[in-house]
């Protein structure tokens, strides 16, 4: 643009004169400042040159840096994938863990609900066996004596507790005998024995 405003001004402002001082002298065009259009134009379009390549430089650097952080923005959200994958593994494996967790509960849970009160009566009623098996050889003392009238009432007097937990294991099916036996049906001995199992 400012090559156009220098035409401008060397039309406006044009002189003829002598160029060097030759015996058939030359005359060339000179603008008010003393150059030729030529020079001036020379001067401009150099400017412009070196303008031109700072901004190509300029344009350059600039461009290397948003290669340099694009990759590095890359190397990021490579990093972050591989991390979110590895978290996502370990989440995984850690739903697998809780939920073998949970089962393990579940079977204690069912244990603690159906098998350990029957553990009290299967130990007396063994005792009783052994018990009457030392009676047989002639052993006497009040603890043989002890362990067989624990292992009698175990094993013929009515334990609500363990009759529930009989029913929900399915060993006893009339449960109507159950409701005569107890007073209450196996469903709400079942709220009770809950409470039991959890103590």
């Amino acid at each position: 643009m400012s090559v156009i405003r220098e035409l401008r001004a060397a039309i406006n402002t044009v002189q003829k004169k002598r160029f060097m001082g030759l015996t058939s002298p030359q005359f060339v065009y000179v603008n008010t400042r003393g150059l030729t259009i030529f020079e001036a134009w020379h001067n401009e379009i150099e400017a412009v040159r070196k303008e031109g390549n700072q901004r190509t430089r300029r344009v350059e650097r600039k461009l290397e840096e948003q290669k340099k952080e694009a990759e590095k923005t890359k190397k990021e959200a490579e990093k972050t994938k591989k991390e979110a994958e590895k978290t996502k593994k370990e989440a995984e494996k850690t739903k697998k863990e809780m939920k073998k967790l949970q089962k393990t509960q579940k079977r204690m849970q069912d244990w603690a609900s159906t098998i350990q009160p029957l553990e009290g009566i299967a130990i007396e009623i063994r005792l009783r066996f052994f018990a009457n098996y030392e009676k047989g050889m002639g052993e006497k003392s009040a603890d043989i004596t002890k362990m067989i009238r624990k292992g009698n009432d175990a094993a013929h007097t009515g334990n609500v507790i363990t009759d529930t937990a009989m029913i929900s294991l399915g060993h006893i099916r009339n449960t109507g005998l159950f409701h005569e036996l107890y007073g209450i049906t196996h469903d709400t001995a079942q709220c009770y024995f809950s409470i039991y199992s959890s103590l």
